[in-house]
């Protein structure tokens, strides 16, 4: 059995959203599609606004412990090239010495860093939540102040 957490977007007449998170105890991620399913139909029965969607997720606990001085207010910024418009950048924080330059930045080239950034290609991660989109190349990496 796995637990997903189900979000549910209502919206009222005057165009205003709100959720509603329900979580679910399922074999695994069809029987999921279909208790969602179910329980958005009894959920607008039950509402005067309309279900407009429902999204789901599942956490998967891989208990990493944290490493000695570690502090998650450092950060760096990554910013990619992609087919949006615009460059979308994503935030990793406190990176390890190993990927820094020396300088202010991140080493593009450095294995941790390709390697990461391999998961993008032509894996199932995305940058920019509004446009979801797979990065092309790396542009640059700094470390945030």
């Amino acid at each position: 059995m796995a637990i997903y957490a189900v979000t549910y977007t209502i919206q009222d007449e005057q165009g205003r959203s709100t959720t509603r998170e329900v979580l679910f105890d399922v074999a695994d991620e069809s029987a999921l599609l279909t208790d969602a399913a179910t329980f958005a139909t009894s959920l607008q029965a039950m509402t005067k606004s309309g279900i407009q969607s429902y999204t789901y997720r599942r956490s998967v606990d891989v208990s990493n412990a944290p490493g000695a001085g570690s502090n998650i207010d450092a950060g760096a910024t990554f910013r990619f090239n992609s087919a949006l418009p615009i460059d979308p950048t994503v935030k990793v924080p406190d990176p390890v010495e190993a990927i820094k330059d020396g300088q202010g930045g991140i080493d593009l080239l450095d294995l941790i860093v390709t390697t990461w950034f391999a998961s993008y290609q032509p894996g199932s991660a995305r940058v920019n939540i509004n446009n979801p989109t797979q990065p092309t190349s790396m542009a640059a990496g700094t470390l945030d102040k």
